[in-house]
């Protein structure tokens, strides 16, 4: 089935499903590293580690680098990035406060909007 074929729903469900696979493996290895790990009470964050909010993006290469998608100014202290390669693996935490600095001074472009926290 060419790309072009799938529909927004099965786009938006794959999205979706390689977003939980990234949640997991970050939530996984941090366990496995001896850190606290939950899964955040509420949508603003996907999990509290070590008692800090935290949301988790995963990218695979897209032409080369990775593009961590659907960064927002929600409730959350810093941002899990993993990049899995066919070789390698990249991972940064990022506190939300430079994550927000880089975008105002034009570093991190918005995917869709203007506005950070609408989409970005």
């Amino acid at each position: 089935m060419a790309w072009e074929s799938i529909r927004l729903d099965q786009n938006a469900t794959f999205a979706t499903a390689v977003g939980v696979i990234g949640e997991k493996l970050v939530a996984g290895w941090l366990a496995a590293k001896d850190c606290d790990v939950m899964r955040s009470p509420d949508a603003e964050a996907d999990r509290i580690i070590n008692g800090k909010r935290a949301e988790i993006k995963f990218s695979t290469l897209w032409a080369g680098f990775y593009k961590f998608q659907q960064l927002r100014d929600q409730n959350y202290e810093f941002v899990i990035c993993l990049g899995v390669s066919p070789f390698d693996a990249h991972c940064w935490a990022i506190p939300k406060s430079v994550l927000m600095e880089r975008w105002r001074s034009g570093d991190i472009e918005s995917q869709h909007l203007e506005n950070f926290g609408a989409r970005s």
